[in-house]
C-alpha cells in the first residue's frame, strides 16, 4: 500500500475518532480541531507515518516529519483528497 492511502486512512480514521469520541458531548466545538491535532499526531508518531520521509524530505530534526504528517491528516480525509486532487492534474 503506498504512502498516501495510508495517510488518507489515518485521516478517515482521525477523523471517525474524533466524532466518535468528542464531536457529541463536547459543548464547545472550537476545541475539536485542536483534540483532531492530537489525535492525528499520535496516530503518526503510533504508525511511523511520515509523508515527507517518504518522498525523500528528511528533517535534521527527529519526528518534526511525522508530526506535520499529523497536522496534516488532522485536516481531515476531503482535505486530502482535495489536496490529491490538486496534485495529480
Amino acid at each position: 500500500m503506498d504512502i498516501l492511502a495510508k495517510i488518507a486512512f489515518v485521516a478517515f480514521v482521525n477523523e471517525s475518532l474524533v466524532e466518535y469520541l468528542f464531536g457529541n458531548w463536547l459543548p464547545q466545538k472550537q476545541f475539536l480541531p485542536w483534540i483532531a491535532a492530537a489525535i492525528g499526531v499520535v496516530l503518526c508518531i503510533g504508525f511511523n507515518l511520515d509523508l515527507f520521509a517518504s518522498i525523500g524530505i528528511v528533517s535534521a530534526v527527529p519526528y518534526l516529519g511525522t508530526v506535520v504528517t499529523g497536522l496534516i491528516i488532522s485536516r481531515g480525509s476531503d482535505y486530502l483528497h482535495q489536496v490529491y486532487g490538486k496534485l495529480s492534474k
